[in-house]
């Protein structure tokens, strides 16, 4: 009689994956948070996504072994050395892997040195300022900045609580500048400040000529800002449309958070319009960090937004693409960490779909608005899910003739004696 064996999904391994994807995307925005102005993209996406895989593959195996999945009489198996042998080549191959399409990726045949025409400084007076700038190091910052430029720029300041002000008309720094005054009240009208600099734009109020850089500083969460799609704070119509008129003006936003701000308002705002986010815990900080943002703006990479507009149906299809490779590569390597033949077809065919199905949302997502942070949990959740297969009785075990039962089981012919099998 032939052997019956009902498979089943093994859920803890399963559970135990998107528990992984979940710390390490953690883990990883923390990292990506520290060293995306120190890292090229070329390094840092490899650098991800290889501590991802590598989390994962240790997960796998332990995950697979403790749960009796793990089958050493596998064509795979070649003992504990091969396994170390499995990730060290899996870990090479992904990160050259990711590191040739983020190269590809960041590619622009019209990519340009941008230079800054002018400056936009927009400084945050609400009352929280009382307590994380109480001298008013912000200010002077700005002419810090300005005196330091090799050449004469024109420059500007907005402030900002519960309304916005202009605190200096666009002109080049004179020989007789008078300090900005000091205020600390009111509300963090980001919303409005942000509508409210782009209309004055519109209006002729002021010209900044062809690459105009906004400094944005602030330390608080907006006020004037309630939860649009999916719940997230910001993702409403009129602030995106705002973020991406911006960016087709060539109008480009650095923003830098002092304290217990909203990073990923600050981080949207940055990266949908070509800057870079800084945050700093105190106000001496804020002249070195204020002087990095005037300096630098983001580059394309595959996991952030994306405001180059040059060719971007094309560079949509590559971020699905590329992303949808590596991560059927995450996930398809894991059936050597699972070790268990039947469930190879499940394990590649689950990390294709479920890469693609993420990378087509991230994709989707970033440029409707929604923020950069969430859409990479669930892309790296989706990468991480491993879909193997467990039997009844599975594990390893021997009957008192000392026959070898394998994943529950016994081949026709051998005797049977207190295990669980069907026959």
């Amino acid at each position: 009689m032939d052997r019956v064996r009902k498979l089943r999904i093994n859920r803890k391994v399963a559970v135990l994956s998107l528990i992984v994807g979940a710390v390490i995307w953690f883990l990883s925005r923390g990292f990506y948070s520290a060293w995306n102005l120190k890292l090229p993209g070329f390094l840092m996406i490899p650098v991800l996504c290889t501590g991802l895989f590598t989390a994962l593959f240790a997960a796998v195996w332990i995950g697979s072994i403790l749960t009796g999945s793990f089958d050493r009489e596998s064509t795979l198996y070649s003992g504990m050395g091969g396994m170390f042998r499995y990730l060290i080549l899996c870990m090479i191959c992904i990160f050259v892997t990711s590191m040739l399409l983020e190269y590809l990726y960041e590619r622009n045949p019209d990519k340009k040195t941008i230079e800054p025409t002018s400056y936009i400084f927009v400084i945050d007076e609400s009352g929280s300022m009382s307590r994380n700038d109480p001298n008013g190091l912000r200010y002077a910052a700005v002419t810090e900045i300005m005196s330091s430029q090799d050449k004469a720029l024109p420059y500007m300041v907005y402030s900002f609580a519960s309304e916005p002000r202009v605190l200096r008309d666009m002109r080049t720094m004179g020989a007789d500048e008078e300090a900005l005054p000091a205020v600390s009240d009111g509300e963090t009208a980001i919303f409005g400040t942000t509508l409210r600099i782009l209309q004055d734009y519109k209006d002729g109020k002021w010209s900044g000529g062809d690459n105009p850089k906004i400094i944005f500083l602030t330390d608080g969460v907006a006020t004037d800002l309630d939860n649009g799609f999916l719940w997230f704070k910001g993702n409403i119509p009129e602030f995106n449309a705002a973020l991406e008129e911006y960016s087709d003006l060539g109008i480009n936003i650095s923003t830098v958070g002092l304290g217990s701000v909203d990073k990923n308002l600050m981080r949207k705002m940055a990266e949908t319009t070509g800057g870079v986010f800084i945050r700093v815990d105190q106000a001496s900080d804020l002249a070195s960090a204020m002087k990095v943002a005037a300096a630098s703006y983001s580059e394309r990479n595959l996991l952030s937004a994306r405001y180059m507009k040059h060719m971007d149906r094309l560079f949509g299809f590559l971020r699905v693409l590329f992303l949808s490779i590596i991560g059927a590569l995450i996930g398809g390597m894991m059936m050597f960490a699972y070790m268990e033949d039947s469930s190879a077809p499940a394990i590649i065919s689950t990390s294709i779909a479920g890469s693609v199905i993420g990378s087509i949302l991230l994709e989707t997502g970033v440029q409707h608005g929604v923020y950069q942070s969430f859409l990479w949990l669930i892309l790296w959740m989706l990468f991480s899910l491993t879909i193997g297969y467990i039997y009844p009785g599975a594990g390893i075990s021997w009957n008192r003739n000392k026959n070898k039962v394998r994943n529950g089981f016994l081949e026709k012919g051998q005797e049977i004696k207190n295990i669980n099998a069907r026959v």
